[in-house]
């Protein structure tokens, strides 16, 4: 069974920490998806992130550690957190200021309860990053792609589709996604020489054959932390 998104991804908000609330999708086996992009002078450490009062099971990141730095943090509720939240509400405290931040909530469904694959790549000086995954059709990759200037999208995301995106001012982001199946997938600005960083996430699907049985049904494997 392929994995499905039933709850798009909302509109990168740029300019403030994740806050408000977020719609969450509906769906069996379901998986909530935060990505948050920035820029800073420094990392940033997260000591706080709920949404109806439950904290995510699992967390990626990947850092470009120049001149700024980029940075993109990815956080998920599998579907046991899903199904406990009290309310849609977001709390979110991190140990940084700064408004280069922006960020995004998506729902899907049909994912194995499984930590998603986070795999990424930077480069301080040039017009894409290629990243190395492993799937099938049923799984589901997202892109994510940060840029440290604002007008070097549009961007591209080899077979992936473009959701979301900002680059009016401060900088470039954006967040792709589709069907599994690519092993490399190239994410790329509009081909000017800069610096980036990327993501791509694997949310897997359930198998199709009866040699390929594992991850059938809800498994709840938790690996909570504070990034």
């Amino acid at each position: 069974m392929a994995v499905t998104k039933t709850e798009e991804w909302s509109t990168i908000a740029n300019g403030t920490e994740p806050n408000g609330s977020t719609p969450i999708g509906s769906g069996e086996n379901k998986m909530l998806v935060n990505i948050i992009l920035r820029e800073r002078g420094t990392d940033f450490t997260v000591s706080t992130f709920t949404v109806g009062g439950v904290s995510y099971d699992y967390s990626g990141e990947v850092r470009l550690d120049s001149t700024p730095d980029l940075i993109i943090k990815a956080f998920f509720w599998d579907d046991a957190s899903i199904e406990s939240m009290s309310s849609d509400i977001i709390d979110y405290t991190d140990d940084v200021t700064g408004l280069k931040i922006g960020w995004s909530f998506a729902t899907f469904a049909n994912t194995r309860q499984q930590e998603p694959i986070v795999a990424s790549d930077t480069t301080a000086s040039g017009t894409y990053v290629d990243i190395t995954s492993t799937s099938t059709s049923n799984d589901m990759l997202i892109g994510a792609l940060i840029d440290k200037s604002a007008n070097r999208d549009p961007f591209d995301y080899d077979t992936l589709t473009e959701r979301t995106e900002y680059g009016v001012d401060d900088f470039a982001i954006g967040i792709a996604d589709g069907s599994g199946g690519d092993s490399t997938t190239r994410l790329s600005n509009d081909g000017t020489t800069s610096a980036l960083a990327g993501m791509v996430i694997t949310l897997k699907g359930f198998a199709t054959s009866l040699t390929d049985s594992a991850g059938r049904g809800v498994m709840r494997g938790v690996s909570r932390g504070i990034m």
